[in-house]
C-alpha cells in the first residue's frame, strides 16, 4: 500500500470515529452508547497515532535521503570513482593500456615493475606513450628512515632501488622504443603511492607505523579546471617533477648534479 493511500483510510479512520461520537449521543441505552463510543475512540486513536507514525516516518525517510544526497554530492565533487579495501584486488593493466601519459611515484618500485613487466613493455612498444617513475632517491635522506620503517637494512633498500631502476631500463631495451620512459628520482619522499593517467588517479596510502599491511586504494577523476582530490594531486605531481632530478631518459643516462 502506497503513503497516499494509508493517508486516506486513516483519514477516513478518524472520520469515522468523529460521526460515531455524535451518534453516541443519540442513543438512549447505555450499554450501546458506551459500545459505540469505545469503536469510536479505537478508530480515532488508531487513525490519530497512525498519521503521526506515518509524518515521523516520512521525516526520517526525507533525512536519510537528504544525508545520502550530501554524502553523494561530496563524492561527486571529490573526484572519487572507486574504492577497494585491498590494492591487491586492484590491477593497473587497463590503465597501462588505454593512457598516453602514465606517471607512478613510489618508494622503491620494484615489485610493482615485477608485477607488471610485460605489460609496460607492450606500453613503450605504443607510439606516443610517456612513462616516468618517480623513486626515492638511494642516495637521499630518507633512506635511513624508509628502511627503518619498512624494517629493511639501508643497503638492502638501496639495492631494491637499483633493482627497479635496472628492470625499467631493461625493459626497455627489450621494447620497440616506440614511447618514451624516464626514471626521476625524487627531492623529498612519497606520502602514499600516487599513479596518474590521462584522466584518473590511483592512491595507495601508506601506513604509518613500521612493517607492511594491507593498504586500500583509491581512484580519482581528474578534469583539468575542476576543483577535486585529482587536480589537487595532478598540480603536486608539477611540483614534484619542477624540483626532482630526472636520472634517465629514453636509454641515456643524465649526470646527477649533488646539491
Amino acid at each position: 500500500m502506497n503513503g497516499k493511500n494509508k493517508y486516506i483510510i486513516w483519514t477516513i479512520f478518524i472520520f469515522a470515529a468523529l460521526v460515531l461520537f455524535l451518534l453516541a449521543g443519540l442513543i438512549n441505552n447505555a450499554l450501546w452508547k458506551d459500545v459505540v463510543k469505545s469503536v469510536a475512540a479505537a478508530l480515532l486513536i488508531s487513525g490519530t497515532f497512525s498519521v503521526l507514525h506515518s509524518v515521523i516516518e516520512k521525516r526520517e525517510e526525507e533525512s536519510y535521503f537528504a544525508n545520502l544526497f550530501a554524502i553523494s554530492t561530496s563524492i561527486k565533487e571529490s573526484g572519487l570513482l572507486d574504492i577497494k579495501t585491498d590494492s591487491k584486488e586492484y590491477s593497473f593493466k587497463p590503465v597501462l593500456k588505454k593512457s598516453k601519459k602514465f606517471a607512478a611515484i613510489m618508494n622503491d618500485g620494484r615489485t610493482w615493475v615485477n608485477q607488471y613487466y610485460t605489460d609496460l613493455i607492450e606500453r613503450v612498444n605504443t607510439a606516443g606513450t610517456e612513462t616516468e617513475f618517480f623513486l626515492v632517491d638511494p642516495e637521499g635522506l630518507f633512506v635511513p628512515a624508509l628502511a627503518k620503517k619498512t624494517d629493511y637494512k639501508e643497503d638492502k633498500l638501496k639495492e631494491k632501488i637499483g633493482e627497479c631502476v635496472e628492470l625499467l631500463k631493461k625493459l626497455y631495451e627489450e621494447s620497440d622504443k616506440k614511447g618514451s620512459l624516464a626514471i626521476t628520482y625524487l627531492k623529498n619522499y612519497p606520502t602514499q603511492s600516487l599513479y596518474y593517467a590521462d584522466d584518473e588517479v590511483i592512491v595507495t596510502p601508506y601506513q604509518v607505523a613500521c612493517g607492511r599491511n594491507k593498504v586500500p586504494v583509491y581512484v580519482y577523476s581528474y578534469k583539468s579546471g575542476h576543483e577535486s582530490i585529482g587536480n589537487f594531486l595532478v598540480k603536486d605531481l608539477r611540483n614534484v617533477r619542477a624540483e626532482s632530478r630526472m636520472v634517465w631518459n629514453n636509454g641515456q643516462e643524465l649526470r646527477i648534479e649533488k646539491e
